[in-house]
């Protein structure tokens, strides 16, 4: 794995227009072409995975939500673990061009947290996901914020 700031990830991103960003680095992948550790300060950095392909991409975010189970975990990947790579697949698929694709993983993300919603007490967790549920449904639903 190779370091770079965050001006050569930004080059980087414009040379492959499918990537996915982590900032834990821990995410299941399988079918990116590179991936870099962009050091954002001295203290502070996260990982780029970039693609060849969106459907490379595509089957990277399909097998990452197939593993993702927000009812399962210890403290560390409530709080770190699942909201990354949670994270991770939401902005993932903002980039796909197959809305149908997109249509897929929006569900069944949709979905995951409904079922965590449904059975998890851990209010702080709920509040976490709460923050993508909203965006999800926008998109899955094509809703446009504050329309009338």
């Amino acid at each position: 794995m190779k370091t770079i700031n965050e001006k050569q990830s930004k080059k980087l991103i414009q040379e492959y227009p499918f990537y996915l960003i982590s900032f834990q680095g821990e995410n299941i992948l399988e079918n990116f072409n590179n991936t870099f550790q962009v050091k954002e300060s001295l203290t502070e950095s996260y990982y780029l995975y970039t693609y060849d392909s969106e459907e490379l991409l595509t089957k990277d975010l399909l097998l990452q939500l197939s593993q993702l189970n927000l009812l399962e975990g210890n403290d560390d990947q409530f709080f770190d673990y699942n909201p990354d790579n949670l994270e991770t697949i939401f902005n993932g698929s903002k980039l796909l061009t197959n809305k149908s694709q997109q249509q897929e993983i929006l569900q069944k993300l949709a979905k995951l947290i409904e079922t965590f919603y449904e059975e998890s007490d851990n209010q702080e967790m709920i509040d976490i996901y709460a923050k993508f549920y909203l965006p999800i449904l926008e998109l899955k639903y094509n809703i446009q914020p504050n329309q009338k």
